[in-house]
């Protein structure tokens, strides 16, 4: 239903700024600290409301096999104990028609969260919690009112538990419960309130390659006329956004929301050349872009939105 593009200065939800040194004599068997990417395959079962108006609230269960990406850094607080920083994407592949008539989807989701974990040798025990979002698509029961395909864009919170186990220096398989809430998205079509309410669980495996390890904290230093931007950071941000949406109902239905947001972004960059670094970086934000098509008969409004990005760049 949704497409929205803003112009607006993005930045990402918090993460953890510098990373303490190990102590002199406290050296884990195996060294965790470092950038990592990898690919993940799972299983999500969700429960979606879907209220139209004053209609009795329809509920869908999908379920869906879905397979992703992930990168990620883990970087150490003690001998034991790190602090790392990872986003995922991840595709579904099936949907469900619920008894009530709804046919319910998950096209894509993807979560960027700060982890804390405990690490024993070859294994680690983590936690995660952080931002979460999705693409959710739902068809309306036909004896309502007039067939209407949506698709809705969410953003809400996750948390997780998992173990890993390191198969080697660079490799490591990973087993993963992952909670997510995509809050609600409420909508008025033509004086119909329609709110889709969306949570899902999901478990997953998944194998990550280590790219690089770090002894200590990065630096961030004047070198040789270079500056090393390798580290983690927090930042805040607010700008001026425009979108456009459009929805299908017997005819097209332009939007064009406009508003202010706000909101705060981490990430970390990598600098594993003297002038290139990768990084990944994400944000979340607040605020208030609504748009009316036709005064009182339709209208949209973005409370948040959120996106996790892969960065390049030449210092």
């Amino acid at each position: 239903m949704k497409k929205f593009w803003g112009v607006a200065a993005v930045l990402s939800v918090a993460c953890a700024s510098g990373a303490p040194a190990h102590a002199r004599d406290a050296t884990p068997a195996y060294n965790w600290s470092g950038l990592y990417i990898g690919a993940h395959g799972g299983f999500l079962r969700a429960d979606s409301e879907f209220t139209i108006d004053t209609s009795p609230t329809v509920f869908g269960k999908p379920d869906a096999a879905f397979a992703g990406v992930q990168i990620g850094y883990w970087a150490p607080l003690s001998r034991n104990w790190l602090y790392g920083f990872e986003a995922d994407l991840s595709f579904a592949g099936s949907d469900t028609d619920a008894s009530s008539g709804v046919t319910s989807r998950f096209e894509r989701f993807g979560t960027a969260r700060t982890r804390i974990g405990y690490a024993n040798g070859p294994w680690l025990l983590f936690g995660s919690g952080g931002l979460a979002w999705a693409r959710f698509s739902m068809n309306d029961v036909p004896t309502t009112f007039t067939p209407l395909n949506t698709r809705h864009s969410f953003v809400g919170w996750s948390a997780g538990l998992g173990v890993e186990y390191a198969l080697s220096q660079r490799w490591s398989a990973r087993a993963e419960y992952l909670y997510v809430d995509l809050g609600s998205n409420a909508e008025n079509l033509f004086g119909f309130a329609v709110s889709p309410d969306v949570t899902f669980s999901a478990l997953r495996v998944g194998l990550n390659y280590r790219l690089g390890a770090t002894s200590g904290a990065p630096r961030m230093a004047q070198s040789r006329g270079v500056f090393d931007w390798s580290g983690a950071y927090i930042g805040v941000h607010g700008a001026r956004a425009s979108g456009e949406q459009s929805m299908s109902y017997t005819f097209d239905v332009p939007f064009e929301p406009k508003g202010f947001l706000g909101g705060v972004q981490g990430g970390f960059n990598w600098q594993f050349a003297s002038k290139v670094l990768v990084g990944i970086e994400s944000d979340v934000s607040f605020g208030k872009i609504d748009g009316d098509f036709l005064a009182g008969c339709c209208t949209v409004k973005i409370d948040s939105l959120g996106t996790v990005r892969l960065r390049a760049g030449y210092a």
